[in-house]
């Protein structure tokens, strides 16, 4: 029996088309795509939430059949800054709350200059920018 069996999960449990339409769920969407792919590419990709939202607003109005018209289109891209915008400040925000609860470093101890993407990491600073930070 596989684990999503036993405790009832299904494909839908925790993204549902219905969430995906809704500011939030887009957002954390967003978050967790982008996350996911630096992680495992170890590539700081700063375009990718942007493409991702840009993805997911597309990809929604297309088959809702809403994109009848360069108005549509329009909306359509200040929906994805809109998305990528929260997402960004979701992003921020973990990563401000994670970085005020750490540790405080020993004295003269250094950041590694090449540290892999960690999982809650800045979309917008380059990686020797972060190192200097």
């Amino acid at each position: 029996m596989l684990l999503a069996e036993s405790v009832g999960a299904t494909a839908d449990t925790y993204f549902t088309v219905t969430s995906l339409g809704t500011l939030t769920g887009a957002s954390i969407a967003v978050v967790a795509v982008t996350n996911t792919v630096r992680k495992l590419s170890g590539r700081e990709w700063t375009w990718l939430p942007f493409i991702t939202s840009l993805l997911i607003i597309f990809v929604s109005a297309w088959t809702a059949s809403s994109l009848n018209g360069p108005a549509d289109w329009v909306m359509g891209f200040l929906n994805a800054c809109l998305l990528y915008c929260t997402a960004l400040g979701i992003q921020t925000t973990a990563l401000t709350t994670l970085h005020a609860t750490a540790q405080p470093r020993a004295a003269g101890q250094e950041k590694l200059q090449a540290a892999p993407v960690a999982w809650l990491s800045p979309w917008t600073r380059t990686a020797t920018e972060e190192a200097n930070h």
